[in-house]
């Protein structure tokens, strides 16, 4: 750069060299050469040396001057350069409050510094940094302002409160570091009235009072002004208030003289709000506070009260109160409380009795301690009933059921009262008989009393029941002989559908009459062995039986007046006419239609045919007929220890026929019957292969057994069939 010669240089001493004007960062040496003739060189070593005689230059980025914040916070930025140095050292002043001091900061690079609670007003801040050569620059100045709303808090009446006052008063308080200019009470979104800065104290509590409010919901609020140049505008949070003017309507659903069995009836009621959601009731007594609670507005709600432990009537009353202190009573009611069960007293039937009816008539009275009247079911085992008697207090009480079958049954009474005591009387019992079908011997009926063999007659049979309770599906048989010892069923079964106690009938069967003893039988309910099938009260009179006889023999009987009549069993026959003026001495004969008579060849039975006795041709005569058994058998009949009881003689084209066995033909002498055999049979006594023949002889106009007759004759039914079997018998006449 500049060089100095040798006399300007002092050897083995300290030299230097002077330069102006220097900035920068330099490398220096000195370079020197001797006064050799080689002019030997020298280097000295390479130092650096910095030179800055320049400040740093500072740039304030935020906030502009002058600018305006509504905030107590603030970001301050800025930006410090220099030639050289880095960092640079930097302090921020505020408000001539040194906020960062001896601060590096990067060459270049921008600081930001964010400061709090600033107060409201203008503020005025600067920056100053400092290089490493001491170089030092102060920024300008700049001002930001600080503008904050007023604080407003709304104090009362408190958020959401319910008055029935329609006069207010709206208390707020309002603080404002400047001052207020003006507050205003905003009622339901807008403007309601506004006082001045004047007329507000800064700081403290104050209010606008309005008049004469309308009901209904209001949203109120105030908004404030301060002194500032911007008017700072501050509006508190939005609370509501609710006039209400209107009380609540309580109204007791519960109907009026109603009945309750607990000392805590259960009330029901219903209470309407014009505004209230819940509203607060209580319920009096007579006049005195019982219970209380809260109900849903216009929602159907019961409570019970409390302690009404007197058997009496209560005035209840209902009073309701809302949140706005608005209250008011229902109608009264009154209730009847009655915890006391009704008493039941059965008088008839009396325990254990027995009907021999099917119709009950049930006695009972109920009585109670205060309601009028009852309402009672009597209640029957079997499933009868009587529901809903109204039964007037400590009245008789009667009640007829009928329709009972046999057996015991149980009852009772139970009664509730109005107010819904209910009580149950002892279970008594009775007992329907059951059913007793009776036949007897007397009940037993034929409508002939001497049938003939062969005969269909009518059998009746008069069944009563003189039980306690009708019989169904009666089954009635009748047979011959005992049912239980080999017994023959007649045509099956009758029925009777229905027989009632106390009554009869009589059912009835058509029977063909067969000869000997018909000893007929009535079972009613068979069997009789196992009680048959209706459970009655005497099971040992279903059975009885009735006899009537056939005899072997029937009769015949008539006139011979111009012609022969032939009556049997009231029927008048013509046999044959004949011109004839006196019968009488004639002979009527029967005998087998089979048989071929020889009428000049008889005898009399029990003679042979030498006129010599034999002494049993009666019994062969039996043997032959089938009639030894019968109590009226031929033998029987005709004789007595083996003889002949009477015997005549009979003239038959005229030979005389002696020793003839006779009997009378009916219950007079007037007419006889006897009996002969053919001889021209062979043999020379009867010995039941030849044809027999019974005979009588007219005599006219004589008394027989059912009037005046010419001719009577017994002959044995079974004679039709001697030769072989049939249905008939032949008759022939001797006319002299």
């Amino acid at each position: 750069n500049t060089t100095k010669q040798g006399s300007q240089i002092t050897n083995n001493a300290t030299n230097n060299f002077t330069i102006n004007n220097l900035d920068g960062i330099y490398n220096w040496s000195v370079r020197c050469y001797d006064n050799s003739s080689l002019n030997t060189e020298g280097n000295s070593e390479t130092w650096i040396i910095y030179v800055d005689v320049r400040a740093p230059i500072i740039n304030l980025s935020y906030p502009e001057n002058n600018a305006n914040f509504t905030t107590r916070t603030v970001s301050l930025n800025f930006t410090p350069t220099d030639n050289q140095a880095n960092p640079i050292t930097c302090n921020l002043t505020l408000d001539s409050l040194l906020l960062i001091n001896n601060t590096l900061v990067n060459n270049g690079s921008r600081y930001n510094l964010t400061v709090y609670n600033l107060s409201e007003g203008a503020h005025y801040w600067n920056v100053t940094c400092w290089d490493n050569a001491t170089n030092t620059n102060t920024s300008e100045t700049r001002s930001f302002n600080i503008f904050i709303a007023p604080t407003v808090n709304l104090t009362a009446p408190a958020n959401g409160n319910l008055t029935n006052n329609p006069n207010q008063t709206f208390y707020f308080n309002v603080s404002d570091e400047t001052g207020i200019y003006n507050c205003s009470l905003i009622l339901n979104g807008a403007i309601n009235t506004t006082k001045q800065g004047s007329q507000i104290t800064n700081n403290a509590t104050n209010n606008f009072t309005l008049y004469n409010m309308g009901e209904g919901n209001y949203t109120w609020s105030v908004r404030c002004y301060d002194n500032t140049s911007l008017y700072m505008q501050s509006d508190s949070e939005n609370w509501t208030i609710t006039i209400d003017l209107t009380p609540p309507y309580p109204s007791i659903t519960t109907p009026n003289y109603s009945w309750f069995n607990t000392s805590s009836p259960n009330i029901t009621f219903i209470i309407t709000d014009n505004l209230d959601l819940t509203i607060n009731y209580t319920f009096y007594v007579n006049g005195s506070a019982n219970i209380s609670g809260a109900s849903n507005n216009n929602t159907p709600s019961s409570t019970n009260l409390q302690d009404l432990n007197s058997n009496s009537s209560f005035v209840i009353v209902l009073q309701a109160a809302d949140d706005a202190g608005n209250s008011a009573n229902s109608s009264s009611i009154i209730i009847y409380v009655d915890t006391e069960k009704p008493s039941i007293n059965l008088s008839a039937p009396v325990p254990g009795y027995e009907f021999n009816t099917t119709t009950v008539q049930f006695n009972f009275t109920a009585t109670d301690n205060m309601a009028n009247y009852l309402m009672c079911n009597l209640t029957i085992s079997n499933g009868m009933y009587e529901y809903n008697i109204n039964a007037s207090n400590g009245v008789l009480q009667n009640i007829t059921k009928s329709g009972f079958s046999s057996g015991t049954y149980y009852w009772n009474v139970s009664c509730i009262d109005i107010a819904g005591n209910r009580n149950t009387s002892e279970t008594r019992n009775f007992t329907i008989l059951a059913p007793d079908l009776i036949i007897t011997r007397d009940n037993i009926e034929f409508n002939e009393t001497s049938p003939e063999e062969g005969q269909n007659i009518t059998i009746y049979a008069n069944i009563y029941n003189t039980g306690g309770s009708p019989a169904y599906n009666v089954t009635v048989q009748f047979w011959k002989g005992d049912p239980d010892s080999g017994g023959t069923q007649i045509n099956g079964n009758r029925t009777i559908s229905t027989l009632t106690n106390g009554n009869n009938i009589t059912v009835n069967i058509t029977y063909t009459t067969i000869i000997s003893d018909n000893n007929i039988f009535v079972v009613v309910d068979p069997p009789t062995a196992t009680n048959g099938t209706i459970i009655e009260e005497n099971e040992s009179n279903n059975k009885a039986n009735k006899s009537f006889s056939v005899g072997l023999y029937q009769v015949y009987a008539g006139n011979t007046s111009g012609l022969i009549d032939l009556e049997k069993q009231s029927i008048n026959i013509s046999v044959f006419q004949w011109s004839i003026s006196n019968a009488t001495g004639s002979n009527i004969f029967v005998t087998d239609l089979e048989a071929n008579p020889d009428f000049n060849n008889l005898q009399a039975v029990s003679r042979d045919t030498s006129n010599a006795s034999t002494t049993n041709d009666f019994e062969e005569i039996d043997i032959a007929l089938g009639s030894t058994s019968y109590s009226d058998s031929v033998n029987n009949t005709f004789t007595s220890n083996g003889s002949p009881k009477e015997t005549r003689s009979f003239t038959v084209f005229t030979q005389a026929l002696n020793n003839v066995p006779v009997i009378n033909s009916t219950n007079t002498t007037n007419f006889k019957t006897g009996i002969l055999w053919d001889k021209s049979d062979g043999n020379t006594e009867y010995n039941g292969t030849q044809d027999i023949i019974f005979i009588t002889e007219i005599n006219e106009q004589q008394q027989g057994s059912q009037g005046i007759y010419d001719f009577e004759i017994k002959v044995p039914a079974l004679l039709r069939n001697y030769n072989a079997a049939g249905t008939s018998v032949a008759f022939y006449v001797e006319l002299k």
